[in-house]
Formats: C-alpha cells, sequence, structure tokens
C-alpha cells in the first residue's frame, strides 16, 4: 500500500507541515553566528524548504528522501529556477544515512526526525555535523496536559512518542546539544500550507479507491489527521528548536 500513500502526497508544494517564513526565520538566526557552506536537508520531501534554504545562502545542500521520484521533482524545480548547480540529491534511508562524517554546517530536518524518533535523530545525525555545527528541527510537541480522549488516542497509535516542549529541550541537552532558539509553527503552517492541498488529495483518493478497503484504510487515516488538527489545535503543534552540537 505505499503506492497509494506515495500518491496521495505527490503533487503537494510540501509533504508536512511548514512555513517558508520560518524556514528563513531560522537560517537567519544560524547566518547570524556562522558562515554557513553547506546544509544537509535530512527527509526534504520535494523540496519547499530546500527551495527556499538555497535561494538565502550562499553555500551548496545535499538533499536526501527515501523516494525518488520526491527528489526528482525537487531537482526539476531547482534547475527551472536556476538554482540546480547548488542543489545534490540522495535517495537514502534516513534511519541508515551513508553520508561523510563531520561535513556539514548545518541539519536541517523539518518534520522528518519522527521516523528515526527524535532521540534516535538527535544522536545518529550528530556526527555529520562539524564541530559547533547547528541543527534545526520541527519536531510535533503537546502544547497542553489532558488532552482529550480522542486525540489522546489517535497519536498513541501514529505517534506514541510525541512529548512536551520542556521534555523535548531535556532531551535536546541530554544529547549534548545547546539549545539556540526555539519558537512554535504557525496553524498557517499547518492547515493553509499542508492540510488544505493535503485534503484535496485524499478527497480524489477516497474516489478512486472506493472499492479497496485496505487503500481506503490509509485515506480514512489522513483524513482523521486533518480533523483531529481542525480540533484540537490548542493541544499540539510543531515547534523549530535550533540547536548547536
Amino acid at each position: 500500500m505505499d503506492e497509494i500513500f506515495y500518491e496521495i502526497f505527490s503533487n503537494l508544494p510540501r509533504q508536512g507541515p511548514g512555513d517558508i517564513m520560518l524556514t528563513i526565520k531560522a537560517l537567519n538566526i544560524i547566518k547570524k553566528k556562522t558562515t554557513i557552506e553547506n546544509i544537509l536537508d535530512i527527509g526534504c520531501g520535494t523540496g519547499f524548504q530546500t527551495i527556499a534554504l538555497a535561494l538565502n545562502f550562499d553555500g551548496k545542500i545535499l538533499a536526501v528522501d527515501n523516494y525518488q521520484p520526491f527528489l526528482d521533482e525537487l531537482s526539476d524545480q531547482a534547475y527551472e529556477m536556476g538554482i540546480g548547480n547548488k542543489i545534490t540529491t540522495k535517495c537514502l534511508d534516513i534511519r541508515n544515512l551513508e553520508i561523510p562524517e563531520s561535513e556539514y554546517d548545518v541539519i536541517w530536518s523539518e518534520g522528518s526526525i519522527f521516523v528515526t524518533g527524535f532521540e534516535k535523530g538527535l544522536n545518529d545525525w550528530k556526527k555529520f555535523l562539524k564541530p559547533g555545527g547547528f541543527m534545526v528541527i520541527s519536531e510535533a510537541n503537546w502544547f497542553k496536559e489532558n488532552p482529550p480522549a480522542e486525540l489522546q488516542k489517535f497519536w498513541t497509535n501514529e505517534y506514541p512518542a510525541m512529548m512536551t516542549i520542556d521534555k523535548n529541550i531535556q532531551l535536546i541537552e541530554k544529547c549534548g546539544y545547546k539549545i539556540i532558539d526555539q519558537f512554535p509553527l504557525s496553524s498557517n503552517g499547518w492547515v493553509n500550507n499542508y492540510y488544505y492541498p493535503l485534503e484535496r488529495n485524499v478527497f480524489k483518493a477516497r474516489k478512486k479507491y472506493k472499492s479497496n478497503t485496505k487503500a481506503l484504510e490509509i485515506v480514512e487515516t489522513i483524513q482523521n489527521e486533518i480533523d483531529m488538527f481542525k480540533k484540537h489545535s490548542d493541544y499540539y503543534g510543531y515547534m523549530f528548536y535550533i540547536i548547536q552540537k
């Protein structure tokens, strides 16, 4: 059923919540502290944030994802915009990256570190940073305690490791990083930039696979995630963490 999942997430501006203004904000915070020669973008998808980064600093980007069609779309767009020479793509499993160590000034991960697990990603990816290098992560967090039962049940099934902001900060420091800055992703980054386009694809898939029970299970799981955010966005969301090795 992977092909159904990727079909639903194709032809979207991005494959997860995000906001180009916050991407640039995070980049500018780091630019004030160091010269950035290169960035490793982990779990880049079709590269909405990758393009934004390439347009706002002078170095090179290695963009990795585990789905080649997403990388092809990113490369095509980059060359159409005249920045193809700044972005190299590689199709890799982000849970087992085989790339040079101590190589990158910045690691960028918008909404992808959950694939490895927050703590494992922090520990595993550290070796790819130069001494004193930076990491920018957007990660799901609980904003409030005692969420409604249906919301708790949903995230227990989908991402049981999701923690509060305070616990994430404690974990970041435990893994040997310094917190430079942190800020939340606005609801616009979820709804307008991600869920509205995604819901159109969900609608099409529901009609296309109306007789396919397994496909419809995937469709309804995605729809349920969208509905949960519409009802309960005050209880959870993404935080950007800017941290230093």
